[in-house]
């Protein structure tokens, strides 16, 4: 989606980012090692892109916000005492 804008400086970003996050979830996500939690971003990420081919930007933004909101409150539930990225990388 960011390729879109022609912006360089904002594609290295949002790759080095993805990246980190990856690495990130690689080494301390529990997702992998608990078996009862279920994925729930692969269909929100499904209907965003579905909105976004049907341009439309009312709830492609209530979407993006939910998203959003959904996954920091994951991150803040299973939070358990992770190291901070700048101290990883």
């Amino acid at each position: 989606m960011t390729q879109k804008c022609n912006n360089k400086f904002l594609n290295e970003f949002i790759e080095r980012l993805i990246n980190q996050t990856n690495i990130y979830l690689m080494l301390f996500d529990e997702f992998f090692s608990n078996p009862g939690q279920e994925p729930y971003s692969p269909d929100e990420h499904r209907y965003i892109l579905e909105l976004i081919q049907n341009k439309d930007e009312a709830n492609l933004k209530m979407a993006l916000e939910n998203h959003f909101k959904h996954s920091i409150t994951s991150i803040d539930i299973r939070y358990n005492g992770y190291k901070d990225l700048d101290e990883i990388f």
